[in-house]
């Protein structure tokens, strides 16, 4: 079961070119957009794409193709990006070539196979109760839009296989970038085990999300370098065209969606190839590697990496008390720094919100169930002054409703529930529940 507040566990490539959520570093520099190749490519002169190979066969029809020629495609891309990245093949790739449709079929599926219904209920439940999805949301439909308008590939650990959405043969170069990228999840799954991504997130949720932006981050890294290396610049060009319409249509696509939605979906490319950027520059390319064998254990070690060369370790945070009697523990994980800029991004806050991510020190969730429904209780340390501005942005989302009415200082009443907000020098404690009562008590010292 999935303890976080992730939507979906993708591991793939998104049609978006960047975030704009603004995972920059601690003195507010702004992220990059895109990937930006190399200098000086590690390898020869760009070179032509590797042509499909002729099947056995009868020939398929036009635009379309067999799985003989996606095996021998894909395996030429794979020894290129193996010699790019330092990777050793040590197995073919199992690739699919599939439309949008299929693609959607395929990852929703992925996810009700990894989660009851009652699972997927306590999480939806948590979700609505913080504002991060509107009350009455189907989760499928949301995610079959995320996907539908932003996903342009998938690999999958489990099943060790790579998709590819195109409806063209051979592939557009702007999915032939898509191919490189899969077939980078492809050999980190070999020398790994990106399966160990479940793992994390039931030890805990920022550790998987850290784990998520580093595979996503070196995979982002790497397709751009085999771009320069063996797209042409006719192909360079019609690659940037091609994104740039499937860029704009997941932005209308995914416009409806809750934005938290899609900021927790996106972030993972932005801060991990920002992240492994600097890792390279202070270890070389073979730190890479380190950092997916044990990734870094907390999210703020992304928007801050010299705290993780420091050795950074969480500070110890107390859990928010429960609710009152008769409530049963629902679920309780690490509230990240990731977490602290999604609140940022969705107060549209930017400005303050690289400053206060970076700050984050610790920080618990606890959810309870009662007669009434769901409680939550967050406690979250920072250090310098970060603590004072998250004070008045933790409350946010709940005093952005209509029905919102402050009854007392830092005490919200609305017609769903109950917000109370407790702040000090180093830390912010708000709790949402059915009463002012109850989420009072979760707050207290």
């Amino acid at each position: 079961m999935r303890r976080s507040l992730s939507l979906l566990a993708l591991i793939g490539v998104v049609a978006l070119g960047a975030v704009a959520c603004d995972a920059g570093d601690p003195d507010g520099a702004q992220a990059p957009e895109t990937a930006e190749p190399p200098d000086e490519p590690t390898t020869q002169e760009p070179t032509a794409t590797p042509e499909p190979t002729e099947p056995d066969e009868t020939p398929t029809e036009e635009g379309t193709a067999d799985d003989a020629e996606v095996a021998d495609y894909v395996a030429d891309v794979a020894e290129q990006v193996a010699e790019l990245r330092g990777l050793e093949v040590r197995e073919e790739i199992d690739t699919s070539v599939v439309d949008q449709d299929e693609l959607v079929d395929i990852a929703i599926d992925d996810e009700r196979d990894d989660e009851d219904e009652q699972a997927r209920q306590d999480r939806e439940d948590l979700l609505v109760a913080l504002r991060l999805l509107p009350p009455d949301t189907d989760l499928d439909e949301v995610a079959e839009q995320l996907v539908e308008g932003g996903v342009a590939g998938l690999y999958d650990p489990e099943e060790a296989r790579a998709y590819i959405s195109s409806e063209e043969w051979p592939l557009e170069p702007a999915a032939q970038v898509t191919t490189a990228h899969e077939v980078v999840h492809a050999l980190q799954d070999q020398s790994f085990d990106l399966t160990r991504l479940s793992d994390f997130d039931e030890e805990s949720p920022d550790l998987a999300m850290a784990f998520r932006a580093i595979v996503e981050g070196d995979a982002v890294i790497t397709q751009e370098q085999w771009a320069s290396a063996h797209l042409s610049e006719a192909e360079q060009e019609e690659r940037a065209q091609q994104e740039q319409i499937a860029g704009a249509e997941a932005q209308q696509a995914l416009a409806d969606l809750p934005p938290y939605v899609v900021f927790e979906q996106l972030i993972p490319y932005e801060l991990g190839e920002r992240f492994l950027r600097a890792v390279v520059e202070e270890e070389g390319d073979d730190g890479i590697d380190a950092r997916l064998e044990e990734p870094p254990a907390t999210t703020v070690e992304l928007y801050d990496p010299s705290l993780h060369f420091d050795g950074f370790e969480a500070e110890p945070v107390d859990a928010p008390g429960p609710p009152g009697d008769d409530w049963e523990p629902l679920d309780a994980f690490d509230f990240g720094a990731y977490l602290v800029n999604a609140y940022y991004f969705l107060a549209g806050n930017l400005a303050d919100g690289s400053q206060a991510t970076a700050a984050w020190r610790g920080g618990q969730l606890q959810a309870w169930r009662g007669p009434d429904g769901v409680a939550v209780g967050i406690t979250v340390r920072f250090t310098g002054d970060a603590a004072a501005g998250f004070c008045g942005v933790a409350p946010t989302l709940h005093t952005a409703e209509d029905s919102v009415e402050e009854v007392a200082d830092g005490r919200f009443q609305t017609d769903q529930d109950a917000l109370a907000v407790e702040c000090d020098a180093e830390e912010v404690r708000f709790a949402t529940a059915p009463t002012l009562e109850s989420a009072e008590q979760m707050v207290a010292p």
